[in-house]
């Protein structure tokens, strides 16, 4: 019979090495696996809801959705572990249901007359961080003539909007919404419409910053501005000249309104129509006529403010880095915007026992001195 040859020790410490290296890899593999099917129900759905938190923590819907509301009823300690795994998990709520459940969006529409004017696009900024720290969502829109502006609001209303800010009260719709139970607010006066509003003193300031001209030993003061009473910038330009014994002289007076194009073409006509016999100061009716104004004037070789001081109303965030520095009038924007979105947030929380109200508020302006003025 033959005999079978004796494995060589060589071979079998060969052999061992393979069969250990072969078995750890087969363990660190089903510990990798057995991983993976432990965290699967976490990281992979699509969808992760307040039931599958409170699963996977042992605890109660109802104790994640309070957690999650900020609510003090719950530890900071419970709360802090239902916030990491949550952050962990890339949990996001489900707003239409809590729509449907609180029976409101946490949306808030905003309609604008133009997305380029520059202080109503800083405003409407203050306006959005307001409303994100009541964790109030903000749909900014455009209605610049009266179909867009219907347009838009129908547009709002579909999305189920909570309430509406608006800076004009242009259109009789908006007071209707109003009257059938829509949160409604408005910057500026609406007039004889019945409509809550948030405004500033534009009379009292245009009359300080006429007042602080005349104190620099100005007299001849132009007005390049919207002519018109609603405004009241206009009236306060007045005011302040008949406080001070000035006569009214329509040929330094320009309607016009707009911005840095309309100011550069309010003081070409200003410059053409009084070569000889220029005004040694200006009023415009915004912070971006004036700027544009005072670089026409600087490039006609006019010297600022020198020669003509110049100021405009506002206080935008360029006024303050223009050469010369621009004196202007602050409208206090955190202000409005604090004021529009608290009014707007008591007409929504008091919505169940709601009927037409006007509540308004009117802040002062505060005048800002720069070199555009101070020779």
């Amino acid at each position: 019979m033959e005999k079978l040859a004796k494995p060589q020790p060589n071979s079998l410490t060969k052999k061992n090495k393979e069969l250990k290296y072969l078995t750890r890899v087969n363990f660190v593999l089903s510990f990798v696996f057995l991983s993976f099917l432990c965290f699967v129900p976490i990281w992979s759905k699509s969808v992760m809801t307040q039931k599958d938190l409170a699963d996977i923590l042992h605890i109660s819907r109802s104790t994640v959705s309070l957690a999650l509301s900020d609510s003090p009823k719950i530890k900071a300690e419970t709360s802090s572990r239902i916030r990491e795994l949550a952050r962990k998990s890339n949990y996001q709520p489900d707003l239409a249901a809590r729509s449907l459940v609180m029976g409101k969006t946490n949306l808030i529409g905003v309609l604008l007359p133009s997305f380029a004017h520059r202080f109503l696009g800083e405003l409407s900024n203050e306006i959005f961080l307001c409303l994100n720290a009541k964790r109030f969502s903000a749909i900014f829109v455009v209605g610049s003539n009266a179909e867009e502006y219907s347009q838009m609001l129908d547009s709002m209303l579909a999305r189920k909007v909570d309430g509406i800010i608006a800076y004009s009260a242009a259109s009789e719709k908006l007071v209707r919404l109003h009257e059938s139970g829509t949160p409604v607010v408005v910057y500026r006066n609406p007039g004889d419409k019945p409509l809550s509003y948030v405004d500033v003193d534009r009379y009292e300031g245009s009359r300080m910053l006429v007042q602080h001209l005349i104190s620099m030993g100005r007299h001849r003061i132009a007005f390049i501005g919207g002519v018109n009473k609603d405004d009241q910038r206009f009236p306060g330009y007045q005011a302040a000249l008949r406080e001070n014994n000035i006569d009214i002289d329509e040929s330094v007076i320009e309607n016009l309104s707009g911005e840095m194009r309309e100011g550069i073409k309010g003081m070409q006509i200003l410059l053409e129509r009084n070569a000889g016999n220029l005004p040694d100061a200006v009023m415009f009716h915004n912070d971006a006529m004036a700027i544009g104004g005072m670089n026409e004037a600087i490039q006609s070789g006019i010297r600022v403010p020198a020669e003509m001081a110049i100021t405009g109303f506002d206080d935008i965030e360029e006024a303050q880095y223009c050469v010369p520095g621009l004196t202007t009038v602050s409208q206090p924007k955190k202000e409005i915007a604090a004021e529009l979105v608290n009014m707007l947030m008591e007409q929504i929380n008091e919505k169940k026992q709601w009927h037409p109200f006007q509540n308004k508020k009117i802040l002062q302006p505060t005048l800002i001195v720069r070199k555009s003025s101070c020779s």
